[in-house]
């Protein structure tokens, strides 16, 4: 089917340098619409490689709803925004990667959930979770499986470790270095121990032979 030129047909299309109309537009039964590089929707520009330029809080918004609690939503509404996320997708098997880009050289990337709500990492999936750097956990850790340190525990200055529970669910430690009898020799210091809330104190030597 052949192009139809509009302002063959209606030569003041042409004259006033385009076509306005007040009415809807619909071009729901096209197979596709074909828009030049300079098309505005609502004032913001939309190239045609898909770039959209915007300063909105809801600058690109997917959802059931529209602009009302949309399953997706990007903000370019801070000033001077010069920050944000990429998705690269993979070849198969290989995954996909998120990333901040930046114009800078160092950024942050914050994950939240909304008000109580919780964070969820790995929650079908059966792989691993790996974090390569330091991490820094600054509420309650509650571990529910067996964790594994590999280079050791090291706790801050005048901290302790303290189980949940006493008695006969107080806090085991399991295998910890014996060897045979040695003699003891260098100061002793104490150690103290407390068990169900009492403490109980264990004298320590810095060598043995």
């Amino acid at each position: 089917m052949s192009s139809l030129n509009i302002e063959n047909y209606d030569p003041g299309v042409e004259v006033a340098g385009g076509l306005n109309t007040d009415l809807p537009v619909d071009f729901s039964g096209a197979a596709t619409v074909l828009l030049p590089a300079g098309t505005t929707i609502n004032g913001s520009s939309l190239t045609a490689l898909g770039t959209i330029t915007s300063s909105s809080a809801q600058a690109l918004a997917v959802g059931l709803n529209g602009l009302t609690n949309p399953a997706f939503n990007v903000d370019a509404s801070t000033a001077l925004q010069a920050d944000g996320v990429n998705v690269k997708g993979l070849a198969a098997g290989n995954g996909a990667g998120v990333k901040v880009i930046t114009s800078g050289t160092n950024a942050p990337l914050t994950i939240d959930a909304a008000g109580s709500g919780t964070i969820t990492i790995a929650g079908t999936s059966t792989g691993a979770v790996t974090i390569t750097p330091a991490t820094t956990i600054t509420g309650a850790l509650t571990q529910t499986g067996l964790a594994t340190f590999t280079n050791g525990i090291a706790i801050a200055s005048a901290k302790k470790i303290t189980g949940a529970g006493t008695g006969a669910n107080g806090i085991i430690i399991d295998n910890p270095k014996n060897t045979t009898a040695l003699t003891m020799s260098g100061t002793a210091r104490t150690v103290e121990i407390a068990i169900g809330g009492t403490p109980y104190y264990f004298l320590v030597y810095p060598t043995a032979s």
